[in-house]
């Protein structure tokens, strides 16, 4: 498998920035899974990255811009699970046992 990613820095620069687009929206779609999301295709998306980190500005620029779009996707995933938890956790009242345990902790100080 690492001879598909490994080898990238020896692509052009318009097919690099290809590579790396179609890598990131795998990668999307791995995140997105309500019932199964996946980090293989943004692990590989970072080592990519590094493999070519010595490219020529304008390549690097737009590598970044699309991984950066990568990243906005999994603030959003983590933001909605912890969201996710929260209600959950109020649901079964764990919330407010927490809340009640935590100041009844600060009363014995």
């Amino acid at each position: 498998m690492n001879q598909i990613f490994t080898p990238s820095q020896n692509l052009n620069c318009e097919a690099i920035v290809d590579f790396v687009k179609a890598l990131c929206k795998v990668s999307m779609e791995e995140l997105r899974s309500p019932t199964d999301p996946r980090v293989f295709s943004l692990t590989k998306s970072v080592e990519i990255a590094h493999y070519n980190m010595n490219r020529i500005r304008l390549v690097w620029k737009l590598q970044i811009e699309t991984l950066l779009d990568v990243k906005k996707v999994v603030e959003s995933a983590e933001a909605q699970a912890a969201r996710t938890m929260h209600q959950h956790g109020l649901k079964t009242g764990y919330a407010e046992r927490n809340d009640s345990m935590e100041q009844t902790a600060l009363y014995r100080v």
